[in-house]
């Protein structure tokens, strides 16, 4: 731990000591990349699983992630190695999906496929040492929208795939920075000129 010493303070009893814990690095994750997720389209969704080490603490929770870009660029694993990282030397599984982008997928069948990717994870718990009932849906921007209509729909007929049985509800979800009123969102930037 590091120490720190204040040497005033307007506050009444306040511990001029404070013992800030460092970060215990436990290694780099397990890592297995473009595992497939079987879905109801004609391509199956792409994932890359990153799993704690021996030495990491362990827990029994997945985080599904959702990656952003306006639901229509980039892929699974940009910008977020420093995140899964953290997360996994917590001890939690993490399961990054490249679902199908726009234009080639319309909203519906997005939601469809992160919908199967949550079938996938509980079907496989077992594989990966999970909870099936502590999977948490995460993504940033068009991801995060993804997160938040998928789990508000769980198991809602009209965004189910037809060949999931599964329970497709969630433990919770982690919106970062998602758009949640696309009417808004249309007027302050869809109609700007590229």
């Amino acid at each position: 731990a590091i120490h720190v010493t204040l040497s005033q303070s307007p506050y009444k009893n306040f511990s001029p000591e404070v013992k800030i814990p460092l970060l215990k690095w436990h290694g780099h994750p397990a890592i297995t990349r473009d595992v497939e997720i079987p879905t109801d389209y004609e391509q199956p969704l792409l994932c890359d699983i990153y799993q704690p080490v021996e030495k990491a603490p362990k827990g029994d929770t997945a985080i599904i992630h959702l990656h952003a870009t306006a639901w229509q660029g980039m892929d699974k694993g940009q910008l977020t190695n420093h995140l899964f990282h953290r997360l996994v030397d917590q001890g939690h599984v993490v399961i990054d999906v490249a679902y199908t982008l726009a234009p080639t997928a319309d909203m519906a069948q997005m939601v469809r496929e992160v919908k199967h990717a949550i079938a996938w994870v509980k079907e496989h718990a077992e594989d990966y040492q999970i909870n099936p009932a502590k999977i948490v849906l995460m993504g940033e921007s068009g991801g995060g929208h993804l997160a938040l209509l998928s789990a508000y729909t769980a198991n809602d007929p009209e965004f189910q795939p037809t060949s999931i049985t599964t329970d497709t509800s969630v433990y919770g979800v982690i919106a970062i920075h998602a758009p949640t009123d696309l009417a808004i969102a249309y007027e302050e930037f869809g109609q700007m000129e590229p």
